[in-house]
């Protein structure tokens, strides 16, 4: 499925896993967001395939974006965007209006998400998740902290990479300057 958003070309393939091992022969579908496929090795090893289908969000007004530390969970102690899951039944752009509101109390619209990257994330040559990352500059409400995230302004050219992921210094600076990336 190819689509056009604000002058650049996403390309993303949307077709079902097949794993054919001789004594098994499982279809799974990678939209489900969470595909698992066990195969046997003669090791009698196990091993899994997983997939998730993720999000992320960074709102900006004026030279600053707003980051949230992550108090729990997978990232904890590390400042990021807002998102999470993308959950059965649901889009990219629902998941991630979804995630702002519960994370950090700011309700956004579907018109004003700004697609700026699909970035995925490898594991031994397998897709392991794959995150949607938008950029938006309207919205309802002010930040709050919640259980999960404490928000905090920073100014642009000031991000606390040093606090962030090691990758986030390649490309956030990249989105955040315009550019579109996959």
């Amino acid at each position: 499925v190819a689509t056009e958003h604000a002058g650049s070309l996403f390309v993303r393939i949307r077709s079902p896993i097949e794993i054919i091992y001789e004594e098994r022969n499982k279809l799974s579908n990678w939209d489900t967001g969470l595909v698992e496929t066990e195969i046997p090795l003669p090791s009698q090893m196990r091993y899994y395939i997983c997939m998730k289908r993720t999000t992320l969000c960074f709102c900006l007004k004026e030279d600053q974006v707003l980051l949230a530390m992550k108090k729990r969970g997978f990232g904890a102690d590390k400042w990021n965007g807002y998102g999470g899951k993308v959950e059965d039944g649901e889009t990219e752009s629902i998941a991630v209006i979804r995630e702002l509101e519960e994370e950090s109390g700011l309700i956004a619209l579907d018109k004003d998400l700004d697609r700026v990257a699909l970035i995925r994330f490898y594991f031994d040559n397998n897709l392991i998740f794959e995150c949607t990352v938008y950029l938006i500059k309207h919205w309802k409400n002010e930040p709050i902290e919640t259980a999960e995230m404490r928000p905090h302004w920073y100014k642009i050219d000031n991000l606390p990479f040093n606090e962030m992921w090691v990758a986030d210094a390649i490309w956030i600076p990249l989105i955040l300057d315009g550019k579109k990336i996959e």
